[in-house]
């Protein structure tokens, strides 16, 4: 397989170029190049070769390697675990509508949300390979804390106030867009990698220690619900975080709420829930 960009993995669609925006990069262009086999991990095996289906098939191999390395043992216990999908889908959506019937009560919907992440980390690959029976719901809109030398404007804040909470998102299928390396990865304690469908990105982390089992966590559910199509640029959220939380600079807080907005509208983060009956004929605004 030949070397692509680090930002690219597999045959990800070419990306319109970005604006230009003066930010640090602190990885070298040809570093952490990703690469992903057709899996072997799990039983797939397509009865008719279709792209899109072989690369979400790939990244998902991508993810176990990086999380299980060469440890065969802890790899095999994971992937039987995620084999009764039926006794996961009713254990996430017994979570789902604990969570739902007790939105208003703040101790008891902190501790649903716990849950729910605690469940994604021990099962996301169930979580990937079965988006399509969930829908995004709304936490809050997305803003990162101030620092001493960094912050949001007033006007900012001042018009994320005044925003309604964003409608439910739902997804028709189970194929995934794109998976990248975050350009933070470098300087974090653990790997970030960025995985889009439609107009989400799960923001992904894999602790880097070398001892021991590795976790897989949801850091962030990341909808943008007014962009006016999917194509969200990852290296553009990425090259923010980086500026902003990484390092503390005021141009990561600016590119977040002029760039970011101008172009993809304001994102929002949420949570995976088990998508209700009365909403599968719902359609995304």
């Amino acid at each position: 397989m030949k070397k692509i960009n680090k930002f690219i993995l597999l045959s990800s669609p070419i990306i319109t170029p970005l604006l230009t925006i003066s930010l640090v990069s602190c990885i070298e262009s040809n570093q952490n190049v990703l690469e992903a086999e057709i899996p072997g991990g799990f039983k797939f095996i397509p009865s008719t070769y279709d792209p899109k289906e072989t690369k979400t098939a790939n990244y998902i191999e991508f993810l176990l390697k990086k999380q299980f390395r060469n440890n065969e043992v802890e790899k095999a216990k994971f992937l039987k675990n995620q084999q009764d999908e039926k006794k996961l889908f009713e254990e996430i959506k017994k979570i789902s509508e604990d969570y739902k019937n007790n939105k208003l009560d703040f101790e008891l919907s902190k501790k649903f949300i716990n849950d729910i992440k605690n469940f994604y980390s021990k099962n996301w690959l169930f979580m990937l390979k079965n988006i399509e029976k969930f829908n995004w719901q709304h936490l809050e809109w997305w803003k990162f804390e101030p620092t001493e030398n960094a912050k949001h404007s007033d006007e900012f804040l001042n018009k994320l106030s005044e925003l309604s909470n964003a409608d439910d998102y739902f997804f028709y299928t189970n194929y995934w867009d794109e998976l990248k390396e975050g350009d933070e990865s470098a300087e974090s304690p653990n790997d970030v990698f960025y995985l889009k469908k439609d107009k989400m990105i799960i923001r992904i982390l894999i602790s880097k220690n070398k001892e021991g089992n590795k976790s897989l966590f949801f850091d962030k559910i990341i909808l943008f619900p007014k962009a006016r199509n999917n194509k969200i640029v990852i290296k553009l959220i990425s090259d923010t975080v980086h500026n902003a939380i990484i390092h503390g600079f005021q141009a990561g807080y600016n590119t977040f709420e002029k760039d970011i907005f101008k172009n993809f509208g304001h994102p929002a983060l949420g949570l995976l829930l088990v998508k209700e009956i009365e909403g599968e004929n719902n359609e995304n605004k």
